[in-house]
C-alpha cells in the first residue's frame, strides 16, 4: 500500500505523519483486520514507539486514533530500518507540545509488544502476510490449538485404534482419511469456516462449494450442518445474492460438449464505473468445465476488439471452439464476427431477442461475478479491476453443482496450492492422473446430463413465501428505491435489515425505516426476505455505538465521506456514519460536521483538483 499525503496530511506534526502509516494500513484492511480470530502483527521498529510506551498528552487527532485502536487485537513485532525495504514505519517520533488534555493516556500498552528481531523468527516478505491463511503458514497458529486440543479427543484416538487405516496420527495431528480432524472447539472451527467464507479468495461461497472447499483439508462429524448454518447466517450473502425461483416455463437445456473448450459462451456486464480507465467486463465460459476468463474493458468494444481478446485470452491457452453462444450485441451479431467464425469452422448460437436466458448458464456466471465483487468493492465502486482476477480464481477452484467437480480439476486433473494447510497425499504418475482424468470428465458429463433432467423437473415446482410476524427482520429488496453508488448494477441487491412492524392486509407490511428515508413505509412481501441470525461468533456484529454528547446534543461518529453536492448555496456531504449500515447514509450539511475534518480531508483527497 502507498499513498500521497493530502493537503491537510502534509501540515501533521512529523509523529503523527509516521503514526498515521499504521493508521492508513487498519482502515484500508479493515475488513479483514477487524474479524480476525487471532492476533495480527505490525512490523515496525521498536526503538521509534517507545514515545507511545509511556503515559503521554494526546492532541485530539491522536486520541481519536487511539480509540480506533482500541477495535483491534494486535501486536507489534520489531524489524530493524535497514532490513525493512517495504517501509520505515514510525520513524524519528518528536516530543509534541503540552497541554492539559488527553494526558496520561499509553497509545500502546507494554503487552502489545512482543520480542525484539533477534529474540524472534526470521522475516519474510511482509507483504505476503495480507491473507490470514499466510498467517497460518507462518506460526502456524491453528494446527498448534489443533495439537492442543486433540490429546482430549479420546473418541477419535479409540476410533484411530481400531481403524489405523482410516485414522493416523502424524506430529500431533489426526488425520481422517487424509484430512485434518478438527477437535470439538468452536473457536477453530470458527476461524476455519470464516476463512473459507469470508475472505476474498474464498468468495463467500454457497453451502454446496463451501462444503467441498473445507473438505479439501479438514473434517469434523458436523461439518456439513455448521457449513449450511453459516452460509444461512451471513448478512453479506443475504444482502448480495440473487434469490432465483422458478418461471414456471417448460425448460430446454443445450446439449453437452464432449470436452472441455470445445463449446464456450460469450457476455458482457456494463457498464460499470471506470476503474483504471474500464468500464465493463468479458465473461467467457467453457460450457463443459464451466471455467470462466474475465477481461476488463470497454463498453465501446468493436468486434475487432472482441477478437483480439479471444485470441489473447482463450486461443492461446485453449485452441478454437467448434461453438460459440452469445448474446445479439453489436460486437457478437457483426458481420465481421460472422466471417471470421465461418472462416474458422466455429458454428455461431445467438440468443433470442430479449430472452437472454437463452444463454442461461452465462447470465448465470454474470449474477455470481457481480455478488463477489459486491462483496468486496469500495463504496465509489471504482476499484472493481481489483478484484477481478480473485473472483476469477474463486469461481474456478470451487466446485460446480452441475460437473460435482472444479473447473480447475477438470482442465489440469489437479487443484491449485492456495497456501492452504497441507496434508499427506499420495503421489500418483502420469499414467494413472490421465486415466483419472479421462473418468473424471467422464463422470462430468454424467452429472451434467443428470443436472439437465433435474433443471427441467425444476421448472414446474411452485414457490410460496414463508408469512412474517411483527417483530420480524427482514431484507428489502433495492427495486425502485433510490440509490447512492454510482451504478446499482454493483449495489447491494437488498437493503436492511428493518423491523416489521405489523402487516398491512394479506400480502403487505409495514416497516421501521431510517428517518432520512422519504418514502412509503409499506412493501409487498415479494420486496421481502427474512433475515437469517448469525449463530457463529465469528459473523456477529457489535452494536451500533451510541451517539456522543456535545454541548447537550447527540453526535454520532463519522467513518467515511462518500459523496457531495450543492444544495441551494451551500454544499451537503454523503455521510456513513461508523457502525451502521449504507442504508442509514445521510446527507449533511458541511456547516454541521465541525468535528469531521479528518474525514473531510480524506474525501478532498480522492477528488481530481482537492477540492469539493
Amino acid at each position: 500500500m502507498s499513498k500521497t499525503l493530502s493537503e491537510a496530511e502534509r501540515n501533521y506534526e512529523i509523529y503523527d505523519k509516521e503514526l498515521l502509516a499504521i493508521i492508513k494500513a487498519l482502515k484500508l484492511w479493515r475488513h479483514y483486520l477487524l474479524d480476525a480470530k487471532e492476533q495480527f502483527k505490525i512490523w515496525t521498529d521498536h526503538e521509534n514507539l517507545k514515545y507511545f510506551r509511556e503515559p503521554q498528552k494526546l492532541n485530539a487527532r491522536q486520541a481519536r486514533w487511539y480509540l480506533m485502536l482500541q477495535e483491534y487485537d494486535f501486536l507489534l513485532r520489531h524489524i530493524p530500518g535497514k532490513t525493512n525495504t517495504k517501509a520505515d514505519i514510525l520513524s524519528r517520533l518528536i516530543k509534541p507540545d503540552t497541554s492539559n488534555d488527553n494526558r496520561g493516556v499509553e497509545m500502546f500498552k507494554e503487552k502489545m509488544f512482543i520480542r525484539r528481531l533477534e529474540e524472534s523468527t526470521p522475516i519474510y516478505d511482509v507483504t505476503l502476510l495480507h491473507n490470514r491463511r499466510f498467517e497460518i503458514l507462518a506460526d502456524e497458529t491453528v494446527l498448534e490449538k489443533i495439537r492442543k486440543c486433540e490429546r482430549r479427543e479420546t473418541r477419535v484416538l479409540e476410533e484411530m485404534k481400531k481403524q489405523p487405516e482410516k485414522v493416523w496420527e502424524n506430529k500431533g495431528i489426526i488425520y481422517r482419511q487424509g484430512r485434518i480432524y478438527v477437535p470439538d472447539n468452536q473457536e477453530i472451527r470458527d476461524f476455519i469456516l470464516h476463512d473459507h467464507h469470508n475472505s476474498p479468495d474464498a468468495g463467500h461461497p454457497g453451502t454446496y462449494r463451501m462444503l467441498e472447499s473445507v473438505k479439501r483439508t479438514f473434517w469434523w462429524p458436523t461439518i456439513k450442518t455448521d457449513i449450511r448454518r453459516y452460509v444461512r447466517g451471513c448478512d453479506m450473502c443475504q444482502k448480495n445474492k440473487t434469490i432465483r425461483r422458478p418461471d414456471h416455463i417448460p425448460l430446454n437445456p443445450l446439449p453437452i460438449p464432449d470436452k472441455p473448450w470445445e463449446e464456450i459462451s460469450i457476455d458482457m456486464i456494463g457498464p460499470l464505473p471506470k476503474s483504471k480507465e474500464k468500464d465493463a467486463i468479458i465473461v467467457i465460459v467453457d460450457r463443459f468445465s464451466k471455467m470462466i476468463h474475465l477481461v476488463p474493458t470497454n463498453t465501446s468494444l468493436t468486434s475487432m476488439d472482441l477478437a483480439e481478446i479471444y485470441k489473447e485470452e482463450v486461443w492461446r491457452h485453449h485452441g478454437i471452439p467448434k461453438r460459440i453462444i452469445s448474446d445479439r450485441g453489436p460486437q457478437f451479431a457483426s458481420k465481421f464476427m460472422e466471417s471470421l467464425c465461418k472462416a474458422l469452422g466455429i458454428e455461431r448460437n445467438l440468443s433470442t431477442a430479449y430472452h437472454p436466458q437463452t444463454d442461461g448458464q452465462t447470465e448465470r456466471m454474470n449474477q455470481e461475478i457481480e455478488t463477489y465483487l459486491r462483496a468486496f468493492i469500495n463504496y465509489r465502486q471504482d476499484d472493481w479491476t481489483r478484484w477481478l482476477p480473485m473472483a476469477e480464481f474463486h469461481y474456478n477452484d470451487k466446485t460446480h453443482a452441475a460437473t460435482g467437480q472444479t473447473p480447475f480439476f477438470l482442465n489440469y486433473g489437479l487443484h491449485p496450492w492456495k497456501g492452504n494447510i497441507t496434508v499427506e497425499t499420495t503421489n500418483p504418475t502420469a499414467t494413472s492422473l490421465i486415466e483419472e482424468l479421462e473418468n473424471v470428465r467422464e463422470e462430468a458429463k454424467a452429472a451434467m446430463e443428470t443436472n439437465n433432467e433435474m433443471m427441467r423437473e425444476r421448472g414446474n415446482n411452485k414457490h410460496h413465501k414463508e408469512p412474517f410476524a411483527e417483530g420480524d427482520k427482514v431484507w428489502l429488496e433495492t427495486t425502485n428505491i433510490h440509490s447512492n453508488c454510482p451504478t446499482r448494477k454493483l449495489d447491494h441487491k437488498r437493503y436492511g435489515p428493518f423491523e416489521v412492524l405489523k402487516q398491512i392486509g394479506d400480502r403487505s407490511y409495514k416497516l421501521k425505516l431510517p428517518d432520512t428515508w422519504a418514502i412509503h413505509d409499506v412493501f409487498h412481501t415479494s420486496l421481502l426476505t427474512k433475515v437469517r441470525d448469525p449463530e457463529f461468533d465469528s459473523q456477529k456484529k457489535p452494536t451500533p455505538p451510541p451517539p456522543d454528547i456535545i454541548n447537550e446534543e447527540e453526535e454520532y461518529e463519522v467513518e467515511e465521506i462518500r459523496g457531495h453536492r450543492r444544495k441551494g448555496r451551500g454544499i451537503q456531504l454523503l455521510v456513513h456514519w461508523k457502525g451502521y449500515g449504507n442504508e442509514d447514509d445521510s446527507w449533511i450539511p458541511r456547516s454541521s460536521l465541525e468535528n469531521a475534518e479528518e474525514a473531510l480531508s480524506e474525501y478532498k483527497a480522492k477528488l481530481p483538483n482537492g477540492k469539493l
